[in-house]
């Protein structure tokens, strides 16, 4: 199976990288988060180093708006249904873990990499 398609729950520093990582390969990318809110400020903070990247001309103007075009910011996790690949991102609490992936196991395919 060729992975086109990633979803990310958890949209702290370590899923933020991540989101960025796999828009800027070519992947598209479904971030999710339960807070609108906290997309928001992902968002605003993953188009910062990108900024600076076309400043340094590492990346360009276009490269970069193609990259923050592949992500998409949702708030409900039956969006995540559809990728190829969930990564976790969320805090170190067991029970939350544990939670999350028995609801990713109930909503996603059987071919879907947890």
């Amino acid at each position: 199976m060729a992975i086109q398609k990633v979803g990310v729950i958890g949209i702290g520093q370590m899923g933020m990288g991540i989101v960025q990582v796999a828009a800027m390969a070519g992947y598209g990318v479904c971030a999710q988060d339960q807070s609108g809110t906290h997309n928001n400020k992902a968002k605003a903070k993953i188009e910062k180093p990108l900024n600076r990247l076309v400043e340094k001309e590492k990346f360009s103007g276009e490269a970069r708006d193609k990259a923050l075009g592949r992500i998409c910011w949702c708030t409900d996790m039956a969006t995540l249904s559809k990728e190829d690949i969930v990564i976790e991102a969320v805090t170190e609490h067991v029970e939350l873990k544990e939670k999350l992936f028995k609801e990713l196991d109930e909503i996603c395919p059987e071919n879907t990499i947890l």
